[in-house]
């Protein structure tokens, strides 16, 4: 139906510009049926499209917590396999080849520099010139496995996990003739734990910036002190402590896999006029 309303439309239309009597001809119908056909498929929703977010960290990426522990977590210590012990070594040698471990040690990156991440959805763009599309959803999930949020409550004895904001309108896509060409998107970024019924929360950003990967939240919080005594005065009941998350890398797949509905569907279109002409 829709495809006939089109046909009559354009028929219509093209009569009026030549200034002739409309009269119906099913030669003319057939003639101008791949631009209906076109026409036709510009008015229903675009297809949805996933991108997969998933990015390779920078091995000196790191986690730090000053004050609870006085300890770091980085990527390439261990043994550089997964299931490593990469947490927890003392802050004093962050930088150092040989920090000290304390302890048996705890594997916070399970799978190392590989890191799943997460991934978005869009609306497929038409694949014309220049485009730049809205991003539709974010799952991020993902990140509470790449930084295991079971190794870092081993070693803050708080077990966290982390949150995200809202998509804006400043989070994009942008495409060219159909080929993804840049990718902008900042959520504000927060790893929060439970503390007495009590949620704190060190805040920070994740930035995507065309294939460049960022994590930073580097913040200071009131906690309670977990080695509080009453009985000695030199014993704060509270805390400011200190969390620092410093991650860097490069996303895998920075070209999905191309949407080829309409493409194909115009490529027809303009073959079938050929061949009637």
């Amino acid at each position: 139906m829709i495809e006939r309303q089109l046909n009559r439309e354009v028929k219509h239309s093209l009569c009026i510009r030549v200034n002739c009597n409309y009269f119906p001809d099913i030669r003319i119908s057939m003639k101008f049926r791949p631009f209906a056909y076109a026409l036709s498929l510009l008015a229903t929703p675009a297809p949805a499209a996933n991108l997969s977010l998933s990015s390779t960290i920078d091995g000196d990426s790191y986690f730090a917590d000053p004050v609870l522990t006085g300890s770091f977590s980085q990527i390439n210590l261990g043994t550089g396999l997964p299931g490593d012990i990469d947490g927890a070594y003392n802050l004093a040698d962050l930088g150092k080849s040989n920090p000290r471990l304390f302890g048996s040690g705890v594997d916070v990156f399970p799978t190392e520099s590989a890191f799943g991440v997460g991934s978005l959805t869009y609306s497929d763009p038409l694949g014309i010139g220049s485009e730049t599309v809205p991003i539709d959803s974010v799952d991020l999930t993902q990140i509470s496995s790449d930084i295991s949020v079971v190794g870092l409550g081993l070693i803050t004895q708080v077990t966290g996990d982390f949150a995200f904001g809202d998509l804006d309108a400043s989070d994009t896509l942008s495409f060219q003739d159909g080929k993804l060409s840049g990718l902008d998107l900042t959520l504000d970024a927060a790893f929060q734990v439970d503390i007495g019924g009590e949620i704190v929360s060190w805040d920070g950003l994740l930035k995507f910036s065309d294939d460049s990967f960022s994590l930073q939240i580097d913040d200071t919080e009131v906690v309670p002190n977990p080695f509080f005594n009453p009985g000695n005065p030199n014993s704060p009941q509270f805390l400011q402590a200190p969390l620092t998350f410093d991650f860097e890398g490069q996303l895998d797949a920075f070209v999905p896999e191309p949407s080829s509905i309409l493409l194909s569907a115009f490529a027809t279109c303009l073959m079938l006029l050929r061949r009637k002409r």
